[in-house]
């Protein structure tokens, strides 16, 4: 049968990454396993995270990270409760800014606390070190405090995934997958008369999470 001859022949076909004959992949894979690996290829091209980079080439997944800690693109969050901002008088009168990436550290992973105001909105987001797949077991919950007035509105509370390295700020605040607010509304509200503004970050492993609920309700991973 040519039907099955064909299947036969396009299950053992073997396929070259996309990332191979410029950025140096030499991997070669069935049709489904490469499918796999070019979401976490460390050949893939991503563009560094920090908003202010002035490189507009993006890089090697496996380079990127020394890129940024070659040019202290990121500071590190030393596990305190809170984090700590301050912006300038000209980027409060302005409302367009952004900061270095906050780096971190959780489930021995790498992820930046990144936030930018620009065209009058202020977004904020957790850009994670690795693959769209991976991403996908992590999420974070950020809370602002209302430290400016005294009739206090109480807290600013968003929780969401967190965001691969292979997606960008522009792409990111297009398809609204972080925190958004007016930047009118956040000056109000979150950033005192000393120009700071002051925030949390939790994240968690869903995957995780869910293995603790199974064990709580007496529930295999089988079942």
């Amino acid at each position: 049968s040519k039907v099955i001859q064909e299947f036969l022949k396009l299950k053992t076909m073997r396929f070259k990454c996309k990332n191979t004959s410029e950025n140096g992949c030499q991997e070669t894979l069935d049709e489904e396993a490469m499918i796999l690996h070019e979401t976490e290829c460390i050949y893939r091209l991503v563009k560094c995270p920090y908003i202010g980079c002035e490189s507009e080439v993006p890089f090697r997944f496996h380079e990127l990270f020394q890129h940024m800690e070659v040019n202290k693109q990121f500071w590190i969050h030393k596990g305190l409760k809170e984090i700590k901002c301050k912006i300038s008088e000209l980027h409060l009168d302005s409302g367009k800014f952004c900061t270095t990436p906050c780096k971190i550290d959780f489930d021995a992973k790498t992820f930046f606390s990144i936030f930018r105001a620009k065209k009058g909105v202020f977004c904020h987001w957790i850009h994670f070190l690795g693959s769209s797949i991976e991403a996908k077991k992590y999420a974070y919950t950020l809370e602002y405090n209302n430290d400016v007035n005294e009739c206090k509105m109480g807290k600013l509370t968003f929780t969401g995934q967190v965001v691969p390295i292979d997606e960008t700020a522009d792409s990111i605040q297009a398809d609204h997958n972080c925190l958004s607010v007016t930047f009118g509304f956040f000056k109000s509200h979150f950033i005192n008369k000393d120009r700071k503004f002051i925030y949390s970050v939790k994240i968690r492993n869903l995957k995780e999470e869910a293995k603790d609920e199974n064990v709580e309700s007496g529930i295999s991973d089988n079942e």
